[in-house]
């Protein structure tokens, strides 16, 4: 039984997920939103009402007084980029916010990367520390890549 998913404020180039979220709540889901933590690589993940600020990369994200849920806790997690490839491998914007707190989650726990096909690429460079996801999810597939640990 899903209780948690990490979902992502979404940026104009972004899939938009306010539907999915509005849907998961109404099911007894709790959406959990990321806050990057100065001075860590990882990301924090809270629930959250009306209480955002601007984060350091100007994104809009929980504030630090709204609940956490903690990594281990969460079922699964919708992971944003810039692009995918079938089998899981995701380009982000830079920081390995997502890869370091992707390597910290339940055993359990699901990723799924969510991404307009167009951004659907054959080949990206990839580095050891790099997590793929375990499913990828367009307007036009959803896709077991094959990644699952």
């Amino acid at each position: 039984m899903v209780r948690a998913v990490a979902v992502y404020d979404a940026q104009p180039f972004e899939v938009p997920l306010a539907e999915f979220v509005l849907e998961l709540g109404g099911r007894g889901v709790q959406c959990v939103y990321p806050r990057v933590v100065k001075g860590s690589r990882e990301l924090v993940f809270h629930a959250v009402g009306d209480d955002w600020t601007k984060g350091p990369f100007g994104i809009r994200e929980p504030s630090s007084r709204s609940p956490v849920r903690a990594i281990g806790d969460i079922d699964v997690f919708i992971v944003p980029g810039v692009a995918f490839t079938r089998d899981g491998r995701r380009l982000g914007r830079g920081g390995g916010y997502y890869d370091a707190t992707l390597a910290k989650r339940g055993p359990h726990a699901q990723t799924i990367g969510v991404v307009f096909d167009c951004n659907v690429v054959a080949e990206l460079p990839t580095e050891p520390h790099d997590v793929r996801v375990d499913f990828l999810c367009t307007e036009l597939l959803v896709k077991a890549t094959g990644a699952r640990r």
